[in-house]
């Protein structure tokens, strides 16, 4: 079907074809259960398990690591060749901030990361396009899947991290699990 229409994903307007929207329910129904996108009572509830995690000491348990993640990078700056301080420090530090209080220090953040940019590349655009949105959605999705290895991990091997603390707040029956999960870790690390 060649007929356009608006199409509401997550609190985005994009124009697709029937066929697009169809091609785009993984990424619909995995981005719509992030709390963003909720409202109350479900955004409270999400938000309530999700502070936890950004508790006075969550953030000091991760200075140490955070002190000796700055430090490595500043001992490896070379000052004659040159200094990027944006793709050296500024960029990937939140991410790693994040993943830290998410306990994924020892997780390779790099496909993480490349998956955020498709994130903003669709969350940044005033009118998202359908390869917008399918590369969205492709990244998403792996996220998604790399997020559940982990919380697998967590359940069996449980840390101070928010994936462990949201494992347990899913067992506890506080959080869905499958989409509700996901979408809550994906949009935090996102974030």
């Amino acid at each position: 079907d060649q007929r356009f229409s608006a199409q509401r994903t997550g609190g985005w307007v994009m124009n697709c074809t029937e066929g697009t929207r169809t091609e785009l329910q993984g990424f619909q129904s995995l981005f719509a259960r992030a709390m963003l996108f909720m409202d109350a009572p479900d955004h409270t509830r999400l938000r309530s398990l999700i502070n936890a995690g950004f508790r006075a000491d969550a953030l000091e348990r991760i200075r140490p690591a955070m002190e000796r993640w700055i430090d490595a990078r500043l001992d490896a700056v070379d000052l004659r060749t040159g200094f990027d301080f944006m793709a050296q420090i500024a960029r990937p530090l939140p991410a790693y901030v994040i993943a830290s209080l998410m306990g994924m220090e020892e997780v390779d953040q790099a496909p993480f990361l490349i998956w955020s940019d498709d994130l903003a590349s669709f969350i940044g655009a005033p009118q998202p396009t359908p390869e917008q949105a399918r590369r969205a959605q492709t990244s998403l999705l792996a996220m998604a899947r790399r997020f559940d290895e982990l919380i697998a991990i967590k359940r069996s091997q449980p840390d101070e991290g928010l994936i462990s603390r949201l494992a347990q707040a899913q067992e506890r029956g506080e959080i869905q699990s499958g989409a509700e999960l996901l979408a809550q870790c994906a949009m935090l690390l996102f974030a």
